[in-house]
């Protein structure tokens, strides 16, 4: 089963994610999240950050994940390449993220993303896992 895909959408850039359960699911949203904006396999782990993020339902934890990385890569140039340490339960997300503080001379820049949309945001239980839809504004 492949990670995730990046797709077209009008205005705006997609990406649909796969795992075969749900934590795998939420990695590989933050793994996709990184490689829109430069590119994962070039990205070390050399500084870690507990993220933490509450919502009501997987959708919004998974919307709430992803705001929050784009938080930390627009305020403290942080870009991630590797999460662990996972916790999910229905109203709670929690990861050790791993990666560094960005600098355009090193590494290289491919998308600026303005924001995380709700717009076709949706967790589906397929027959090998999960998968899920996101958008974001560029």
């Amino acid at each position: 089963m492949r990670p995730f895909e990046i797709i077209d959408h009008t205005a705006d850039i997609g990406v649909v994610l796969y795992g075969k359960n749900l934590p795998e699911l939420f990695v590989h949203a933050g793994q996709a999240f990184t490689d829109v904006i430069s590119e994962l396999k070039k990205i070390p782990a050399t500084l870690k950050k507990r993220i933490s993020v509450k919502g009501e339902t997987h959708e919004e934890l998974l919307a709430g994940f992803l705001k929050e990385l784009l938080y930390l890569f627009d305020t403290e140039q942080l870009l991630f390449a590797k999460f662990t340490d996972i916790r999910l339960s229905d109203t709670l997300f929690e990861c050790e993220a791993e990666g560094i503080e960005w600098d355009q001379e090193k590494y290289p820049f491919k998308t600026a993303l303005k924001a995380v949309t709700h717009h076709m945001l949706k967790i589906e239980k397929v027959k090998d896992g999960y998968r899920a839809t996101v958008i974001f504004d560029v």
